[in-house]
């Protein structure tokens, strides 16, 4: 967002479809939010920087649009338009790291109704390719990343809502 002491404070707005950003003041407030638009009911948010630039970007879950939004930040607390992926049904949580490998950051939603993790392969420039859904459990409420056996390769947790368990991925890249 920008290069400031603290991390911004960023917040869905879903009746809006937007995502609200508050940046700190000098007096160590919080400023005024300013709203940018997103897909149809955000349910989540990740910051990250997407495109190698140095400056965070900002990506939504949209439940309603099924899509997630990619905010590209200007390194000044503003984002650019938002462009839209699509994800499977009814995303609740988005997180983002590299699954593949190749330097460039990925981007992984939960997909309550139907039942499955969808993943959007990035190329490093802040554009997503086509989603592949995975299986994952029932009703997905929550997707976590990280390396969980040790071998390099990021794998995925999924928290199941119905069922009241996880699941977890293991990428075999």
């Amino acid at each position: 967002m920008t290069r400031r002491s603290r991390p911004p404070v960023a917040s869905v707005l879903a009746v809006c479809g937007a995502v609200a950003v508050l940046l700190d003041a000098v007096d160590g407030s919080l400023g005024v939010a300013t709203a940018f638009g997103v897909g149809l009911q955000p349910t989540d948010l990740a910051l990250a920087d997407l495109d190698g630039d140095g400056a965070l970007d900002l990506v939504t879950a949209n439940r309603n649009s099924d899509d997630v939004s990619v905010l590209l930040g200007a390194g000044d607390g503003t984002f650019g338009a938002a462009t839209a992926f699509a994800a499977d049904d009814d995303p609740q949580s988005v997180a983002i790291g590299d699954l593949d490998g190749d330097g460039a950051l990925d981007l992984v939603t939960a997909n309550f109704t139907s039942n499955d993790v969808s993943v959007l392969l990035g190329a490093g420039d802040g554009i997503f390719g086509v989603a592949s859904d995975f299986g994952a459990g029932t009703r997905l409420s929550s997707v976590a990343i990280g390396d969980l056996d040790g071998d390099g390769a990021l794998d995925l947790v999924t928290a199941n809502g119905t069922s009241d368990d996880v699941s977890v991925l293991i990428n075999q890249r």
